[in-house]
């Protein structure tokens, strides 16, 4: 019994150091992105929140992060790059990850680039999290 209480406390403080390892890596990656697109400080702000790029310089800001994180790959949502995140960072709570699956397979199914707008596909994506999220009452933070 011991033996088994020992693995679930190391299974939690490693799923723990993961969430936390997704956070510095999203954190680094939108430093990167913000310098890369020449953002304002106030592009920082949408990272880790449900809003909805409002300008080109936070869509194509969003985008950076996303191709960075590997949700976006050859111009489309990438799922396996999607679950990979959402992996690290809702590991640990079995129900929270199996309603960000959820979400990133119907994601996956819809989002498409928008025709004539840049950097449209991060907007898409945030669109669509959202769009489930309020299904779900469960919100992706990407």
């Amino acid at each position: 019994m011991k033996s088994f209480i020992a693995v679930l406390a190391v299974l939690f403080v490693f799923a723990c150091v993961q969430a936390q390892d997704a956070k510095q890596k999203v954190a680094a990656v939108a430093e990167k992105c913000k310098t890369e697109v020449h953002g304002g400080h106030d592009v920082l702000r949408i990272v880790g929140t449900s809003e909805l790029p409002k300008t080109e310089e936070q869509r194509c800001f969003l985008e950076c992060v996303y191709k960075n994180l590997q949700l976006i790959v050859d111009d489309k949502f990438a799922e396996p790059g999607a679950k990979r995140l959402m992996m690290m960072k809702y590991g640990s709570n079995p129900d929270q990850l199996k309603i960000a699956q959820t979400e990133i397979e119907t994601c996956a199914k819809e989002v498409k680039p928008t025709a004539g707008m840049k950097c449209s596909l991060a907007h898409n994506i945030r669109q669509c999290f959202a769009k489930e999220g309020q299904k779900h009452n469960f919100y992706i933070k990407a």
